[in-house]
């Protein structure tokens, strides 16, 4: 009698190793997506975040506006050097790989995968791209429309002041970020006058020179971030990565999957269209790496640490001191501008207590689908901050606050509209604590 056991063993070793694949992901096309994630934390495109709503006067009856103030992060940028040529070499080690091997992908974005060239341009490390400085014109033509009153006027500087971030590294896009706010509003940047922070930078750019922030905060590790990063949801996410790109299983980590999605997010503020290797991600797994990447922010720039938000008082006594200077009679000013980085605008609205959470982020929480502390949200690409002053007939004054465009209640407030009074009594103590030198000092 023969016993016929081979094909059993077949079939078992069959199951098994299906049951060690993660599932498919063929039947996702990224190129035919009509709404792909494209929640890139802060590379966010400033239009996947802002108020698409068509912008209009935002008058309060009974009242005239007579002071905007706002803190603006720069437009789309190039990365740096470094960073450009990092990413290029390895998409360029593994592009061969995926475009012959067994890939999971649909035939489009095959194509398009096939008729990639690397983004590699030194020469434009960290600069404003064609995109970053449309983002910004964009802005100042729609907050011309929403205060007419301040900003549909002639350029003088005697009226408006705008002032950028002296960072060597990045002065030039923050720079070319108000140049392009300019254009928006006036229909040219020639002729307006922007002042340069000077050294150290303690309005705009304060966390580069907060050695307590840098000792206690950015040069520590992030124990969630590494636990998440290190856990079994990312783990899974780069397998399925591996496996929609064709790729052997373990030869890609997290490092390698985040360099795939830098350039994913990146080239669409330089090419103005998708990179092809976005198809390496299905909207699973974008969802990680946002996550992954906001736990970072959080613990870096937000709540966890008193200092990381406690330094950004200069603009609170800025908004304060502009505001009170315009009721005075002090000031004629009719804007005050300042253009920063993302970390700027991250603290700022932290330290006005805007984007917190009952609980924290933690690796564990993950997905925390209802979290406020979402970059994406707050602090895209030309993420801004405004607050509106208005006169009113009752000889009240009264405030309009935007993040992004859309209006926002600022802790202390019950509405969008609030009165400038019970603003600068829950500020006062931010403004009367502010001595930054003493708070950034270290030991």
């Amino acid at each position: 009698m023969k016993f016929v056991i081979v094909p059993s063993l077949l079939v078992l070793t069959f199951i098994l190793l299906c049951e060690s694949k993660p599932p498919s992901t063929n039947n996702y096309c990224y190129s035919t997506d009509p709404s792909p994630n494209r929640n890139y934390v802060t590379k966010t495109p400033y239009d996947i975040s802002r108020n698409q709503d068509e912008p209009q006067n935002e008058a309060i009856e009974g009242c005239t506006a007579i002071h905007m103030w706002m803190v603006s992060r720069h437009g789309h940028r190039f990365s740096s050097a470094n960073s450009m040529q990092e990413v290029s070499d390895f998409l360029l080690s593994i592009h061969d790989d995926v475009i012959n091997g067994q890939n999971e992908l649909c035939a489009e974005d095959l194509t398009a995968l096939h008729d990639w060239e690397p983004l590699n341009e030194p020469s434009m490390a960290e600069m404003l791209t064609e995109t970053g400085w449309n983002e910004l014109r964009l802005l100042g033509n729609n907050f011309k429309i929403r205060a007419p009153e301040l900003l549909d006027q002639e350029y003088s500087g005697e009226f408006y002041d705008l002032r950028h971030s002296n960072y060597s590294e990045g002065g030039d896009r923050t720079r070319d970020s108000a140049r392009a706010f300019c254009e928006g509003v006036w229909g040219t940047y020639e002729g307006v006058v922007l002042d340069e922070q000077g050294e150290p930078d303690w309005l705009i750019h304060f966390y580069k020179y907060c050695d307590k922030y840098i000792e206690e905060v950015k040069n520590q590790p992030i124990e969630e971030a590494v636990k998440f990063d290190t856990g079994p949801v990312v783990a899974e996410m780069v397998e399925r990565v591996e496996q929609r790109l064709g790729l052997q299983q373990g030869l890609l980590d997290f490092d390698a999957v985040s360099l795939i999605w830098e350039s994913c997010r990146v080239e669409w503020g330089v090419r103005v269209g998708d990179s092809p290797w976005c198809a390496a991600f299905t909207a699973e797994d974008l969802v990680v790496m946002e996550y992954s990447e906001d736990i970072k922010y959080y613990y870096d720039t937000s709540y966890p640490s008193n200092i990381s938000y406690e330094q950004a008082c200069p603009l609170v006594q800025d908004l304060v001191d502009a505001f009170t200077g315009v009721i005075d009679g002090d000031s004629e000013k009719r804007l005050s501008g300042a253009f920063g980085h993302s970390s700027t605008i991250n603290m700022f609205l932290t330290r006005l207590g805007l984007h917190k959470d009952d609980a924290p982020l933690t690796a564990d929480a993950f997905p925390y689908e209802d979290r406020q502390w979402k970059v994406t949200d707050h602090c895209p690409m030309a993420s801004n901050v405004v607050f509106v002053l208005y006169e009113c007939e009752s000889s009240e004054y009264k405030v309009k606050s935007f993040v992004n465009e859309f209006p926002v209640i600022v802790p202390g407030c019950d509405d969008f509209i609030c009165d400038w009074e019970r603003l600068r009594q829950n500020w006062q103590p931010i403004v009367e604590s502010c001595d930054i030198e003493g708070i950034c000092s270290w030991p």
